[in-house]
């Protein structure tokens, strides 16, 4: 070791003796039992009461309560079928009208718009002469 590690060294060791001196018995830092109940005031049991009648309260409310049915009644239930999503309205695009009904077979749009053609089956009529 040269000089600058040797003092180093010196100086490490002063501070592990000085934070020896100051740092608590090992044997204190577990209290025995009598020592942790000493540290109950009457205060902390006043306020883990308090908190064990509002825990009390708050189940009984909730098993007893007066939106519970009574006994015999059941709870209306809401039809699936009846539900709608609260973003159903964003399903309907512009001209989501055009592709709701079901295609036809052999029809088209164009022709239920246009005037029915004259059968070309059908005979002219002639005209009989007098």
């Amino acid at each position: 070791m040269n000089g600058n590690d040797e003092d180093l060294h010196d100086r490490f060791a002063a501070l592990r003796r000085e934070e020896g001196a100051q740092a608590p018995e090992f044997a204190r830092l577990f209290n025995t039992r009598e020592e942790r109940v000493r540290r109950w005031s009457p205060a902390h049991v006043a306020a883990a009461a308090v908190c064990l009648a509002i825990t009390i309260a708050t189940a009984l409310l909730l098993v007893h309560g007066p939106w519970r049915p009574q006994q015999g009644q059941r709870a209306p239930v809401a039809s699936i079928t009846a539900w709608k999503s609260p973003t159903d309205f964003l399903l309907d695009t512009p001209g989501s009208e055009l592709l709701r009904p079901m295609p036809e077979l052999g029809f088209s749009r164009v022709d239920a718009k246009a005037p029915a053609p004259e059968n070309k089956n059908r005979q002219a009529k002639r005209k009989v002469l007098p």
